[in-house]
């Protein structure tokens, strides 16, 4: 553990950038739950986080890791659910703000020592009926980036200015799989926009009709996932529409949907 977290959002020293971290006095058995909680939502560990509740068995410890979860929870704009996902384990913790002491307390008595390497991705997760946490199978999404022939022959025969015209086909372009599951927000663009480089970057080969700052793909709470067009020049269409989507408007998306934007990029979006 790192010693020091920022009380105001929870976030371990070092993981603010600029702003850095804030000491704390020698730390009550709550304060240590927190500062462990703290650091396993910068680190993204799971095991950690339920080792630690196992350690702090009392109840008035389960308050404290509460609290710590809805600072997590306003740091990183979520609703009423903390998901940390963890890579090494491949397991993803999904928990309410308001977890009760009993969901904490079979939290800490779940051993997932043993789920290191070498599993099936999982998702652990509370069901309220049984009143118990359950391992589940794990959903995962990807995103193909691909030039699309097809699209580029609809955007050039749709032309009417003659602009594309001049546009030719990329003659190598390979298909691009980038995971996104447990990202967030997925920033698609052409290039560095203000010293920052988007996720899905598509200057190489370049996208002409791609703006800096074109779309986000935006991961939800129950792990689905929206698309917004940021305002771009050229807009953006779904499933080969003849119209675009609204700029600034969360559009969910499904197993399978393409998003097609410039003038020959389509990115399809696969739940695995």
């Amino acid at each position: 553990m790192t010693g020091r977290f920022c009380e105001e959002c929870g976030c371990a020293d070092g993981a603010q950038g600029a702003a850095g971290g804030h000491p704390l006095p020698s730390p009550s058995a709550v304060f240590r739950l927190a500062e462990t909680a703290a650091t396993v939502a910068v680190t993204m560990a799971v095991v950690p986080f339920v080792q630690a509740l196992a350690s702090r068995a009392a109840q008035d410890a389960y308050e404290g890791a509460r609290e710590l979860l809805r600072k997590i929870a306003r740091r990183h704009r979520a609703d009423d659910e903390v998901v940390i996902s963890d890579p090494q384990a491949d397991l993803t913790l999904r928990i309410h703000i308001e977890a009760t002491d009993e969901a904490l307390r079979a939290l800490a008595g779940l051993d997932l020592r043993a789920r290191q390497t070498g599993e099936s991705p999982a998702e652990v997760i509370w069901n309220r009926e049984r009143r118990s946490w359950e391992i589940l199978a794990a959903t995962r999404w990807v995103a193909l980036v691909n030039a699309d022939r097809e699209y580029f022959a609809q955007m050039t025969a749709d032309s009417t200015d003659g602009a594309q015209g001049s546009l030719s086909f990329p003659p190598y372009c390979p298909e691009r799989r980038i995971p996104i599951t447990g990202r967030g927000l997925l920033q698609i663009g052409r290039g560095v926009h203000r010293g920052a480089r988007p996720e899905i970057d598509l200057a190489v080969p370049q996208d002409p009709g791609v703006s800096l700052r074109h779309a986000v793909l935006e991961e939800q709470p129950d792990g689905s996932w929206t698309v917004v067009d940021l305002g771009s020049l050229n807009g953006t269409t779904v499933n080969m529409a003849p119209d675009p989507i609204a700029p600034h408007t969360p559009l969910p998306l499904v197993d399978g949907d393409r998003v097609h934007l410039g003038a020959w990029t389509t990115i399809t979006l696969h739940r695995i």
